[in-house]
């Protein structure tokens, strides 16, 4: 499960979408909330996301939803964010239960650990272009893409996982 909430660049929606096209997993479904139509959104991505829809890899929910939101939906969080202020949907889901796969930047990683989810190697660092005072950090797609597959080849430890990501959060 993937939240891209009003600002799927922001949240790394398009890195997700590009390394999950890549998974070696037949079984495995993307789902999105996004606020923002996708592929209007990311146009030159949007084969991709028509494939693996068509393919009933990935639904794309394009709604607003209310608390307590998705999470239900989803197995692990995926969430490859670019910037954050605290990273409130992280929070979230690890007290949903999901096991966590996210930026190795704060204050993304001031919540995930071994024990809770993974941490994505940062390919670069660079700043917006209105000078803001924290970095972006753009997740390296291979890193992700390892991430994604460790859950996929290792579906018999999740349930111990999404029990650790809840007692973390409690």
């Amino acid at each position: 499960f993937h939240s891209a909430g009003m600002n799927p660049l922001r949240k790394g929606t398009d890195i997700l979408i590009r390394a999950f096209s890549k998974l070696n997993n037949k079984n495995a479904k993307l789902i999105i909330h996004s606020q923002k139509p996708l592929k209007e959104f990311f146009p030159k991505i949007s084969g991709i996301i028509k494939k693996l829809e068509d393919e009933e890899k990935l639904l794309c929910i394009e709604k607003t939803v209310g608390a307590p939101g998705l999470y239900y939906l989803g197995d692990v969080y995926v969430y490859p964010t670019i910037l954050e202020g605290i990273g409130l949907t992280i929070a979230e889901a690890l007290s949903s239960g999901l096991p966590v796969i996210t930026s190795d930047n704060a204050p993304m990683n001031e919540f995930v650990n071994n024990e809770n989810g993974k941490l994505v190697k940062i390919k670069r660092f660079y700043k917006r272009d209105d000078d803001y005072y924290w970095p972006l950090c753009e997740v390296d797609e291979m890193s992700l893409l390892e991430s994604m597959q460790y859950y996929c080849d290792n579906l018999d430890i999740i349930p111990a996982l999404k029990k650790k990501a809840r007692e973390y959060a409690e």
